[in-house]
């Protein structure tokens, strides 16, 4: 009934713009445009809860993430990074949203997880999973190749409802030291996609989004080219100012090494490193949410 009411309103409005003498060519154009569904997607390196980062500690900058957030209305969060406490504290600020996600140290809550949150009205769950970034996947706190610590990525296959699509979204944080690690992570990731998600390459309609602690010109970034796009790079030229990690300093001019990758399947519409951070009044430095920036990703369906 209600998709009757929809189709009969936006029939009159187009009638009356034809009358208004619009061109029929410009009113169809007009009602693509109105029909057109968009996800929007948000990467977070929140950095995990320690005293050892005084004046940043988690207390102080954590009410500052969940601004973040909600000034940017993903419907799709990935984070990496998140300890217990902080994955349990943004459920319960992010009302709405829905949470996949488990310590790397033990597939349940011990250590950081790469956490995925959704928006409940507007995506619905139909698949989920955690995979380690070892030569034994399965096996929760598994280390792989040189890695330093336990990686892992965090999955969840979703029905957009309203594009009645399906995705999936993928979230992942590569280790920091291993650099064989972080080559063999891209290919385990573009490997598992290929035996996951059913459909030609192109079609899949993946996004892959997280912390790969690699650069642009790298070799696990240029694996990850071969089957992806970089959504960022995508919609922006090569600058020196679009760094997204920041280390706690109030720069832009870091490394670029927090990512939105897609499938052909999606196409970008919008991909901005966002940069919001606030002056303190206690201490009167300026607080920034975390020692990465979030990158927030749009894109629309491609059929």
């Amino acid at each position: 009934m209600q998709s009757l009411i929809r189709w009969v309103v936006m029939s009159v409005v187009m009638f009356g713009l034809v009358g208004m003498g619009w061109s029929v060519d410009v009113v169809e154009r007009k009602k693509k445009e109105a029909e057109v569904v968009r996800l929007k997607v948000m990467s977070f390196n929140i950095r995990y809860a320690t005293e050892s980062d005084r004046e940043n500690q988690w207390e102080y900058r954590k009410r500052l993430v969940v601004d973040v957030i909600k000034k940017q209305d993903p419907d799709v969060l990935g984070v990496q990074e998140a300890l217990s406490e902080q994955w349990n504290y943004l459920r319960g600020k992010l009302k709405g949203y829905g949470y996949i996600g488990a310590g790397r140290d033990d597939g349940r809550s011990q250590g950081e997880a790469c956490g995925i949150y959704f928006k409940r009205k507007r995506v619905k769950l139909i698949g989920k999973g955690h995979v380690w970034l070892s030569e034994k996947p399965t096996k929760p706190g598994s280390k792989g190749w040189d890695s330093s610590l336990p990686r892992m990525f965090t999955w969840v296959k979703l029905k957009d409802v309203k594009a009645k699509e399906t995705v999936w979204v993928i979230n992942t944080h590569w280790d920091h030291r291993g650099k064989k690690a972080r080559e063999e992570s891209a290919k385990l990731i573009t490997q598992w996609v290929e035996k996951a998600v059913k459909g030609e390459w192109g079609k899949k309609r993946v996004v892959v989004m997280g912390d790969m602690n690699s650069t642009e010109t790298s070799k696990p970034i240029q694996v990850m080219n071969e089957k992806f796009a970089d959504a960022y790079r995508e919609l922006n030229e090569k600058s020196a100012d679009e760094g997204t990690f920041n280390g706690f300093a109030e720069l832009t001019d870091g490394k670029r090494i927090d990512y939105v990758f897609s499938d052909g399947g999606l196409k970008v519409v919008s991909a901005v490193v966002d940069y919001t951070s606030q002056k303190d009044e206690r201490s009167g430095k300026t607080r920034l949410p975390s020692d990465h920036y979030p990158v927030v990703v749009e894109f629309e369906y491609v059929e």
